[in-house]
């Protein structure tokens, strides 16, 4: 098998300024007209004080299962564990 470069000796002699065919004063025309982007963030601060709430409960329930690690309490059920994972992959 054979690779050719055929064309990309042309490359390097081509215009440094242009790219993909573009030139440079049709760069520099088309960045003139660009509009600007805007995003409405008015939900935010109920999204914000929706996961602090989560996430408080949330430590406290690792809180309470580290301690039970700990004293050697804890127990879990294997059927469902395995159940979980095969479900985290599934879906």
């Amino acid at each position: 098998m054979r690779i050719g470069n055929s064309g990309v000796d042309q490359l390097g002699s081509s215009s440094t300024g242009a790219v993909n065919g573009a030139s440079s004063e049709s760069r520099t025309s088309s960045a003139g007209s660009q509009k600007s982007d805007s995003v409405n963030l008015s939900n935010a601060q109920n999204l914000v004080a929706l996961a602090k709430a989560g996430a408080a409960s949330r430590q406290v329930k690792v809180d309470q299962i580290g301690s039970q690690v700990r004293s050697g309490q804890y127990q879990t059920d294997s059927t469902q564990v395995s159940q979980a994972v095969v479900q985290g992959h599934i879906s």
